[in-house]
């Protein structure tokens, strides 16, 4: 309850308006396509596997700059193996990592 009133308060003081969450950020016509994820080469994945399998965090962002760099098609697989590193989320990493050496 207490939240409702923080909310009401804020809304009063800064005349906020609030607006309603169903409504599509975007117009249709502003949707980005899809994009299609490509994977490193098979050098950087095992490099990125061994500081994964370390835990060491700054290797990890250190591996995926050097991955961007050398194979800016990637941005996709890197940015979504950062968000999970900032979460220390090696564990997973490490999964999705032998998924894809496996498929590959």
């Amino acid at each position: 309850m207490r939240n409702l009133d923080l909310l009401d308060w804020l809304t009063q003081r800064l005349g906020l308006v609030w607006e309603d969450a169903a409504e599509p950020l975007l117009p249709p016509s502003a949707v980005v396509p899809q994009q299609e994820l490509v994977y490193p080469d098979r050098a950087q994945l095992e490099a990125l596997q061994e500081v994964v399998t370390l835990g060491f965090y700054r290797g990890i962002l250190n591996q995926l700059d050097t991955m961007e760099a050398a194979q800016p098609e990637c941005h996709l697989f890197v940015a979504r193996m950062r968000e999970l590193a900032r979460q220390f989320q090696f564990e997973t990493m490490g999964q999705q990592l032998a998924r894809i050496e496996h498929e590959h």
